[in-house]
């Protein structure tokens, strides 16, 4: 981006920075000093610096001069909530209850601590089933580096030791309708993420948008949109046995999962729409043009 930014200068333009993911500062203090001195001096070039969250703003905190441009603009949805007072939240609630893990399937995201629930669940006595879409994608900060193929067989052959076959579906990829369909079927998304990349995930915002109450680590922008006890829980990394007591509270608890349903569509509507994206990103702009 550095010949953008200048070649931006040069004819005297505005230069906003829009960073997307959640993993800049690690990536800055990887670098070469040389290097790290050119990132500071291209970046201080930048009228203002936009993260997704309050969480995400110490990513930049390797230069004091950077801490006045950063301002916080949260993703919107390119679709609208389809509203999950659906028909009544009592129906969402119906045997079996569903545990929805969306996001492509690497290790540090947490899907086999969602699986490792499910049995845990499973064994004492709950009548829970999970789906699971994304990719199966080998990450560098896994802990257990191994391929792809690998990954999935593995992930199978537990859910086939473990007699879970009827109670865990795998969809693969999935999107448009197919996406759809599993956040409207779920009663909560689980993602207990530890993902060095992460920035602020989409499919929890998704999960807001259909009223699903979140179970996810207390980790980079996520705090801006899982409020404990009011629209989910915070778990553990690598803590299945916090992830089937959360889940086994919002079986038990009809009263608490219906206000937590209500308070994600809330919190969606109010601060994740593409409107409301929009409105941010259109106010940073007029801003600093005025």
């Amino acid at each position: 981006d550095l010949y953008f930014i200048i070649l931006a200068r040069v004819f005297n333009r505005k230069v906003f920075v829009h960073l997307k993911g959640g993993n800049y500062k690690n990536f800055y203090w990887s670098q070469g000093r040389v290097f790290r001195k050119l990132i500071e001096m291209v970046l201080m070039k930048a009228d203002r610096i936009l993260v997704l969250g309050k969480g995400l703003k110490s990513m930049f905190d390797f230069h004091d001069g950077l801490f006045e441009k950063i301002y916080v603009v949260e993703n919107g949805l390119p679709f609208e909530s389809p509203g999950i007072y659906r028909k009544s939240l009592s129906e969402k609630r119906r045997s079996p209850f569903r545990v929805l893990y969306l996001s492509n399937m690497i290790d540090s995201k947490g899907y086999m601590d969602v699986l490792k629930a499910i049995k845990i669940l499973k064994d004492r006595g709950f009548d829970v089933e999970a789906d699971f879409a994304g990719k199966f994608i080998r990450h560098v900060d896994d802990e257990y580096c191994i391929s792809e193929t690998e990954a999935e067989t593995k992930f199978k052959k537990y859910i086939e030791d473990n007699g879970l076959d009827r109670r865990v579906l795998y969809h693969g990829v999935v999107d448009g309708t197919s996406k759809s369909e599993l956040l409207e079927g779920a009663n909560v998304l689980c993602l207990p993420t530890n993902y060095d990349n992460e920035g602020q995930p989409v499919s929890i915002i998704e999960a807001l948008a259909f009223g699903l109450p979140i179970i996810s680590t207390k980790y980079r922008a996520i705090p801006d949109m899982v409020k404990q006890n009011v629209t989910g829980f915070y778990v553990g990394f690598r803590r299945p046995e916090e992830i089937a007591d959360k889940v086994q509270i919002l079986m038990s608890d009809r009263c608490l999962y219906e206000e937590m349903s209500h308070n994600a569509l809330d919190l969606f509507n109010s601060k994740f729409t593409k409107e409301a994206h929009l409105k941010r990103i259109n106010r940073h702009i007029l801003d600093a043009i005025e």
